[in-house]
C-alpha cells in the first residue's frame, strides 16, 4: 500500500506556479502589444498564465482598447476622487462609458474625445481647475 501526503490547494498552488518577478523586456513588451494580441497568445509567449497577464496590465495601468482612460486613472490625474467624475457624469459635464472587464465585471472609462472636449470647453473650466 502505498501512503498519500495530503496537501492543501494553497500548497498545490505553489508547487506548480512558480512566482518570479517580470522583467523589464517583458513589461515591454506587454505594454508593446497589449491592445493587439489576445491574452492568451500573449500569456503563451511571455510564459505566463493569462490570469498574470491581466494582473500585471492592471499593474501598469494598460486597457484593452487604446483610447480609452480607466475612471481611477483619470481622478488620479486630475487629483479628485473618482466620485467627482461621477457627478460630472450625472451632471452631464462629461461623457463616461460602461465596458465590460475581463471578469465579466463593469469598468467605466473615459474616451480620449469625450475628455478633450471637456477639458477644453470654457463652461466647464470651473469644474476641474481648483485641483
Amino acid at each position: 500500500m502505498t501512503t498519500r501526503q495530503k496537501i492543501s490547494a494553497k500548497q498545490c498552488a505553489v508547487l506548480t506556479v512558480p512566482d518570479y518577478p517580470w522583467t523589464r523586456d517583458q513589461d515591454q513588451l506587454l505594454i508593446k502589444e497589449y491592445y493587439y494580441r489576445s491574452v492568451p497568445a500573449l500569456a503563451q509567449r511571455l510564459g505566463r498564465t493569462p490570469q498574470a497577464i491581466y494582473d500585471r496590465a492592471h499593474e501598469l495601468h494598460l486597457i484593452r482598447r487604446p483610447g480609452d482612460y480607466r475612471l481611477e486613472y483619470v481622478a488620479e490625474g486630475i487629483g479628485c476622487h473618482r466620485t467627482t467624475l461621477g457627478r460630472w457624469a450625472a451632471a452631464k459635464h462629461l461623457r463616461i462609458h460602461k465596458r465590460t472587464g475581463p471578469n465579466q465585471r463593469p469598468r467605466y472609462v473615459i474616451s480620449d474625445d469625450a475628455l478633450c472636449k471637456f477639458f477644453r470647453d470654457p463652461t466647464k473650466r470651473h469644474l476641474w481647475q481648483r485641483f
